[in-house]
């Protein structure tokens, strides 16, 4: 007399990849990783109206888009009655610190310069460049618009 005997396994070959995937953390994204695709935007923002009249402001703004520790954004000096100032950065973020290059026009020239800019809850301190260029700036955190 033989006996055979079969077995039958119920589960779906997915559903054995993801217990692998749970039992071994090689398998799945590092929390860094999962943080590298993250993207923030922080924007900050001085208005300075003119006292003889309110409806003219200078104004100071910087917005940065941070991915990972990868930067890049926009600082603009806009003054009511003067030449403006605008231009890009890109460069990387180390523990709330941005180490940047700065590509900006002025009166009808573009230049470049280095900038760090160091970022924290209320506001950002730029500090970099050649000190005629006027760089350098404490400007306050606000609601990106």
């Amino acid at each position: 007399m033989a006996l055979t005997i079969l077995s039958c396994n119920k589960s779906k070959p997915e559903d054995s990849l993801k217990n692998i995937d749970q039992e071994n953390p090689a398998f799945t994204k590092s929390k860094l990783e999962s943080e590298a695709e993250i993207k923030r935007t922080y924007c900050y923002l001085n208005e300075q109206p003119y006292k003889d009249d309110a409806s003219k402001k200078d104004v100071l703004e910087l917005i940065l888009n941070i991915t990972g520790k990868n930067v890049e954004g926009f600082y603009n000096w806009r003054p009511a009655l003067k030449d403006q100032r605008k231009g890009s950065i890109r460069g990387t973020m180390e523990d709330n610190v941005v180490t940047a290059n700065y590509i900006f026009t002025q009166e009808g020239r573009e230049d470049s310069t280095s900038l760090k800019i160091i970022l924290n809850d209320k506001e950002a301190v730029i500090e970099g460049g050649d000190t005629a260029l006027g760089l350098n700036a404490i400007v306050t955190r606000t609601d990106c618009r």
